[in-house]
C-alpha cells in the first residue's frame, strides 16, 4: 500500500482551506432565500416553481391575495372540501 504524507504544513494549509470553503458554502446556503416572501397569508403557502403553488384552504379574503399575484386557478385536493369554497373563489375571479 503506497502511502503519500504531506509536509504537516501543507495538510494545515489544506484543512484550513477545506473549512474555509465549507463555511463559505453554509453561510451562502443559509443567508440565500430561494423562494422569496409572497404577500399571502394562508397557512403553508409555498412557490413549487413558476406555475404552480401550494397551501391550505384559503379564506374569502385570502382569494384576493391569490388574485393580486396572479393566480387564476386553484385546485381543491381535500377529500372533504368545503361547501361553497368553489363558488367563493370564482366570486373572488378565480
Amino acid at each position: 500500500m503506497l502511502k503519500y504524507h504531506l509536509p504537516s504544513s501543507r495538510r494545515y494549509i489544506v484543512l484550513l482551506l477545506a473549512t474555509v470553503l465549507v463555511a463559505v458554502q453554509v453561510l451562502a446556503n443559509g443567508t440565500q432565500d430561494s423562494h422569496p416572501r409572497l404577500p399571502i397569508s394562508i397557512e403553508n403557502f409555498g412557490k413549487l416553481n413558476d406555475n404552480y403553488y401550494r397551501g391550505s384552504q384559503p379564506t374569502v379574503e385570502q382569494f384576493d391575495e391569490l388574485k393580486k399575484i396572479g393566480i387564476k386557478t386553484i385546485i381543491d385536493l381535500r377529500k372533504d372540501s368545503i361547501e361553497g369554497a368553489s363558488q367563493r373563489a370564482r366570486d373572488a375571479g378565480l
